[in-house]
């Protein structure tokens, strides 16, 4: 098969994904099939086969692949382009046609492309003068401070696109008569030879105007190109890695400058750096871009989402990726085609660039290998820009080829006529380039083959070059795409998932038989969140859903998926690929108590702190009150969720049972007594000094009021909340042994408990520096973490789990908000069943240590807690954390009956002043489990 006749096949299957890819579009849309994308594929078949009846009559011999790849190219980015804006699109359109027209006439007028040579220094001007052209007043264009289109009229284009051909042109012109002197000529300094100012002048004269013309409409994208198209051209011409090497120092340098004095610049070097800083994020031209183009790719996956799932848009109409067709275009590619997808399109950019140096490497003579070189690089680097740009903001210095021929910014060059590659389409013509052939009138005879071929190593060192840039590109999408795909979709910013809930009646939350959340419409086809009166008594468990700008929390965020209708297995992926969506989600119903939970909120009376109770046998919980709370119906009034968020004082949107941590006090002591008795080294009846005060750790630790005490036994010393004996025991069981039980109790971990992750912290010893520290692991104060101090913090919800365990004969059970999940035609899809965690402790240990904390609600600190008729084993807590201020972290933990627990529960009261746990937090436990067990 001739060259030509592969050109004209190859042509096929890009037509056929015009024809596919409109369909698609038209299915999404209208859910229909129209024939106008077969006449669409049609009418670019046409045109493109028009192309190549042109080259065959013109350019026998000339690179089969190119046209092809370029045409792939354009249809893509038309169909995608359509997607976003139709009228962009159509324009888009003209220009292709109008672009092949270009085309046509540039390899029918410059069969011979060395007659260049003869202008270099006209054309060099030329693109100096096409350079300047956008500050020229009157007809200039200013895009967010970097000066970039020339407009005439309706008719408007970017003249750095032109202006880069014509310096790579001059540049492979003067190189070819100048290279071997730039090689040879000159003086060594440093063990480095450099060329004569003479020779190197005139380069370093164009260049340098180059560069100070693009600092001058302050467009650091081409100012980029320009000097890795002058770094690549120099290096193949001189084959002298050290040429490159001081480019790229300079380079170096100068970035460095405008980064440390220009400050749009360190702007946009600090928005890269932490796009995901709240601040960055907020403020004007800040990191939004980058964010939201991360998010998007974060969405795509392998697979993507399809056609029309990318441009997300508010109920008023906001588009959610800004200047999408242009800025974030890649990031829609990725977006809707998937990683897969994105890497198909980068290979067909690859495929380009590699056609591109091959015909310098079969070209015969010095000019066209460089004129290759330097355009294939430059369009290599254009490409990593770009894709790297959509990871930028849209503010100060812009990266090239982003900008717009008139009001808005030029499309990705995806779907837009590139010049360099009109240019570099003609150049392998074989019957052409042979130096065989005659040169043509007025031309200097070229040099023989052998000096051509002296440029072939570097060119291929400099194609091996671009592979790892590609490489760089596809390894930073699969980063978003794959490997940290969950945290992108995870950021508290990331309001994408919440977006496309908004187009889902969103299902009911119920506690017991009362709604406390609903969906109600809200605009055309999207529906807002509603919350009832009930809602604030758990709003800390029920959470909140703001898609637009809050965002979401709680079981709302936990449970989105179900409630915003998108279920796992074969139906879901089944409805995805059909572009099918749910329209109603599921209902959730949680195992909260209202009334149970209403007692808690009373019973704290506004004092900070938090409320957990549970299930022992199945994990349910039952009560999760955290004070101070908030309305979560009124969090999108104004100024109110600002005003929460910031109010450092009370923190009233943190969830005090799951995400503070608070010293535990004698309430650990539960945990110490079930490892001292659960290993075999304690018994109930062993007996210990209970003195005070006593040495440990080279401090002296005394009992609750100093009182001291004589021989006492485990049972005893735990009703009593004796400090002195349980520090003993502590130390006595050893570092290794304490560690495996807080392990197997749940510290030291995040709870299994169906919350959000960034709301559950996780409990143990803390360091100074906050790091987590296991007593195996260091010289801790045993004695002290023994009694719940020297840096021991816990959540209420730990708390409540070291009780429901031992109440539980000494299994712990994973604690649960939701009972289940039901779907709009009243089906349980989803019943939440009990999930055992591990075995803490033995039965025999559990029945123990129950009966140790029976004695304490019965006869000693935790009489408060008693409930008529009804057998209570707990323990009370009391942690000093300003001993001069009288300031103490108030504790109780209980489970009742205790014959067979129905609940078990944790309180705390954050920072009282004086008290006792056994007094203040004892008789709030006793209110709710009397709520609970009546």
């Amino acid at each position: 098969m001739t060259e030509r006749n592969r050109e004209l096949f190859a042509l096929v299957p890009a037509s056929l994904l015009v024809t596919a890819g409109f369909a698609a579009v038209f299915i999404t849309r209208d859910d229909a099939l129209s024939n106008v994308s077969l006449a669409y594929g049609a009418i670019f078949l046409a045109l493109c086969v028009a192309g190549h009846v042109i080259l065959r009559f013109t350019l026998e011999n000339a690179d089969p692949f190119l046209f092809p790849l370029v045409a792939l190219l354009a249809c893509f980015g038309l169909v995608v382009l359509y997607r976003i804006d139709e009228d962009l699109a159509r324009n888009q359109a003209t220009w292709f046609v109008v672009g092949l027209m270009v085309f046509a006439t540039t390899i029918v007028w410059l069969r011979d492309h060395r007659r260049l040579e003869r202008y270099r220094y006209v054309i060099a001007f030329a693109g100096l003068a096409l350079l300047l052209l956008p500050r020229v007043p009157g007809i200039g264009q200013q895009v967010n401070g970097a000066y970039l289109g020339v407009g005439f009229g309706s008719f408007a284009f970017q003249p750095s696109e032109l202006a880069k051909i014509a310096i790579v042109v001059f540049l492979a012109s003067y190189l070819r008569d100048t290279r071997q002197m730039l090689v040879q000529g000159g003086r060594r300094i440093a063990g480095i030879e450099l060329p004569s100012l003479k020779h190197l002048g005139p380069l370093l004269v164009i260049w340098g105007l180059a560069m100070l013309l693009l600092v001058f409409i302050r467009d650091l994208g081409s100012s980029l190109m320009f000097f890795g198209g002058f770094l690549a051209v120099l290096y193949v011409a001189t084959n002298r890695v050290s040429f490159a090497a001081i480019g790229l120092a300079l380079f170096a340098a100068g970035t460095w400058f405008f980064a440390t004095t220009v400050d749009h610049v360190e702007d946009r070097i600090a928005t890269w750096q932490d796009p995901f800083n709240r601040t960055l994020y907020e403020q004007e031209g800040g990191s939004y871009q980058i964010a939201q183009s991360i998010f998007a790719q974060a969405d795509g996956g392998l697979f993507g989402e399809g056609f029309g799932q990318s441009l997300l848009r508010t109920p008023e109409g906001v588009q959610l990726l800004p200047v999408a067709e242009t800025d974030l275009i890649y990031a829609v590619i990725t977006n809707e085609v998937g990683l897969f997808g994105a890497v198909a399109l980068l290979s067909i950019y690859l495929l380009i660039c590699e056609r591109g140096f091959k015909t310098a490497l079969l070209a015969g003579d010095s000019f066209s290998k460089l004129l290759a070189t330097g355009l294939t690089a430059v369009f290599a680097l254009q490409v990593f820009v770009i894709v790297a740009a959509g990871h930028r903001t849209d503010r100060g210095l812009r990266a090239a080829g982003l900008r717009d021929r008139g009001r808005r910014d030029q499309p990705h060059p995806a779907h837009r006529r590139d010049a360099a590659l009109r240019l570099l389409r003609g150049l392998l013509d074989r019957g052409q380039l042979p130096p065989a052939r005659p040169a043509a009138h007025g031309l200097r005879a070229r040099p023989g083959r052998r000096e051509g071929r002296a440029m072939n190593a570097p060119i291929i060192r400099l194609f091996a070059g671009v592979l790892v840039l590609f490489a760089g590109l596809v390894g930073a999408t699969s980063w978003w795409t794959v490997v940290r795909a969950e945290d992108a979709q995870d950021n508290p910013l990331n309001a994408r998932e919440l977006l496309k809930g908004l187009e889902v009646q969103r299902g009911d939350i119920r506690a017991g038989d009362t709604t406390v959340a609903r969906s109600v419409p809200f605009g055309d086809n999207a529906f807002q969140r509603e919350y009832t009166q009930e809602a604030e008594a758990i709003s800390h468990a029920l959470g909140y859903y703001y898609p637009l700008g809050i965002g979401g929390a709680g079981t709302e965020r936990f449970r989105d998926d179900a409630l915003s209708g998108q279920g796992e297995g074969l139906d879901t992926l089944f409805d995805q690929i059909a572009g099918a969506g749910a329209e109603v989600g599921d209902d959730v119903a949680l195992n909260l108590d209202l009334e149970a939970q209403r007692v808690a909120l009373q019973q704290l009376g506004g004092r900070k702190g938090a409320v957990v109770a549970m299930e022992p046998d199945t994990g349910r919980v039952r009560v999760m009150a955290s004070v101070p709370g908030f309305d979560p119906g009124a969090l999108e009034d104004e100024g109110v969720f600002t005003r929460l968020s910031t109010d450092e004082d009370n923190s009233p949107l943190i969830n005090r049972a799951t995400q503070s941590l608070y010293p535990p006090g004698s309430t650990f002591k539960v945990v110490t007594a079930v490892a001292a008795i659960d290993s075999g080294k304690f018994t109930p009846s062993s007996t210990l000094d209970g003195s005070s005060p006593q040495i440990f750790s080279a401090t002296p630790l005394s009992n609750f009021g100093g009182q001291s005490y004589g021989p006492v036994t485990l049972t005893q010393a735990l009703t009593q909340s004796i400090n002195t004996v349980w520090a003993q025991v502590g130390v006595q069981v050893g570092g290794e042994t304490m560690t495996e039980y807080m392990e197997r109790f749940g510290l030291y971990e995040q709870p299994p408990i169906d919350y959000p992750d960034g709301q559950v912290e996780v409990s143990g010893v803390y360091g100074d520096e906050g790091e987590l520290v296991r007593p195996s692991q260091a010289n801790l104060d045993l004695g002290r973490v023994a009694i719940g101090q020297a840096g021991l913090l816990t959540t209420p919800l730990q708390m409540a789990m070291v009780a429901s365990a031992v109440g539980n004969d000494g299994v712990l059970m994973e604690p649960r908000i939701t009972r289940r999940v039901v779907d709009p035609d009243g089906r349980t899809v989803e019943s939440v069943e009990p999930e055992r965690v591990r075995r803490v402790m033995s039965r025999e240990t559990a029945e123990q240590v129950t009966q140790m904390m029976r004695n304490v609600v019965q006869s000693g600190s935790g009489t408060a807690a008693t409930l008529q008729g009804t057998n209570v084993a707990g323990k009370t807590g009391t942690a000093e954390i300003d001993i001069q201020s009288n300031i103490n972290q108030l504790w109780f933990i209980a489970f009742a009956p205790s014959e067979d627990p129905e609940v078990a529960i944790a309180v705390t009261v954050e920072r009282a002043v004086g008290g006792q746990g056994g007094q203040v937090a004892a008789p709030i436990a006793r209110a709710v489990l009397e709520s609970l067990l009546n």
